[in-house]
């Protein structure tokens, strides 16, 4: 639907994902690959086929804020306490079975496909940021 041209307003599609978990903390550095420490219940990807080893069936988003913000451009701010809010979610049902066919599968489902192909070429995220446990690998 395009709102502004048809003023006609309509339901959104299907959720691509399914939100599991939200988790907000401090840390004392920034965490990359925040997955390697949670708790991930494996009941939450059972059953979901994805049809692709670059698409997972669980997608984590870490949004990290620094805790002191500089107001100067010669500091460097890359590192340091933060805060996290550590999304977790799930590809719905719906969406594994769009993704057995792409070529049918609706917008969204495409764009999420394309992302997790694109991003699963890129070195580990791991590989940019600080590993406070010593646990890079």
């Amino acid at each position: 639907p395009n709102y502004a041209k048809q003023k006609k307003k309509a339901p959104s599609a299907p959720a691509v994902l399914e939100l599991m978990s939200v988790d907000y903390m401090r840390t004392p550095v920034r965490v990359g690959n925040i997955g390697r420490f949670l708790n991930i219940p494996a009941e939450w990807s059972e059953g979901i086929d994805t049809h692709n080893d670059k698409i997972p069936a669980i997608f984590i988003v870490n949004a990290q804020i620094p805790h002191n913000w500089k107001t100067t451009l010669f500091v460097d701010v890359s590192d340091g306490p933060c805060y996290g809010l550590v999304m977790v979610y799930r590809v719905t049902q719906r969406t594994a079975a769009a993704l057995a066919d792409l070529d049918s599968a609706p917008p969204a489902v495409k764009l999420f496909a394309e992302y997790c192909m694109q991003v699963g070429d890129a070195p580990a995220a791991s590989e940019y940021t600080a590993d406070p446990a010593g646990t890079k690998s």
